[in-house]
C-alpha cells in the first residue's frame, strides 16, 4: 500500500497492490538502530488506484478497576 498524500482519512490517495512475499532477511545491526528486514516480492495482481484512505480505527480504552 501506498499513501501518496500520507494517512489522511477520507482522501483518495491510497493505491493497494497485491503482493506474495518471495523471502524476508534481517538486517542486523550493532548500532542503536531499529530492526530492519529485507523483503523480495512479487506483484500478483492489478493494483487498486485511488482507493479512500479509511478513518484511524478507535483505540480501546482500559477497563475501570
Amino acid at each position: 500500500m501506498i499513501l501518496r498524500k500520507g494517512d489522511i482519512p477520507s482522501s483518495r490517495s491510497r493505491d493497494v497492490f497485491p503482493v506474495r512475499i518471495g523471502s524476508r532477511s534481517p538486517q542486523h545491526s550493532v548500532d542503536n538502530q531499529a530492526a530492519r528486514f529485507t523483503f523480495t516480492f512479487s506483484i500478483t495482481g492489478k493494483p487498486l488506484q485511488d482507493v479512500v484512505v479509511p478513518p484511524a480505527a478507535p483505540t480501546a480504552l482500559p477497563a475501570a478497576p
